[in-house]
């Protein structure tokens, strides 16, 4: 992970805590997202639990006037998802995610670790 990288996590941490704090960790599903979910084979329960075990936050895009979210994070059973959201509203729409890169597992277990030693 580069210096410019890690800056950027740590920035989006911040406010990543700060989102979190105003949440309730609820979801906005339905079929479509739902369907694109699946053809990458990942669950709702697992883009769910990927979100709710602090995931790490890559970047954010402005896409048609609606900001779209990049992170990785782990599920229960310790799968590495690349997930892509946005907020509406109070909610969290997933857009889509996939199994991310051995790259991105790398750098979100040696941001793991270093956000442990803290």
């Amino acid at each position: 992970m580069t210096n410019f990288m890690v800056a950027k996590v740590f920035t989006l941490d911040v406010q990543w805590q700060f989102m979190t704090e105003a949440l309730r960790w609820q979801f906005d599903w339905d079929d479509a997202n739902l369907r694109h979910l699946a053809r990458h084979r990942i669950s709702r329960l697992e883009f769910e639990q990927a979100m709710t075990n602090r995931p790490i936050i890559l970047d954010f895009s402005n896409e048609s006037g609606e900001e779209r979210w990049f992170a990785v994070g782990a599920t229960d059973n310790v799968r590495i998802l690349y997930l892509i959201y946005t907020y509406r509203g109070d909610q969290i729409r997933a857009i889509t995610g996939c199994d991310a890169s051995k790259e991105m597992r790398e750098s979100y277990f040696q941001a793991k670790h270093s956000e442990a030693k803290r």
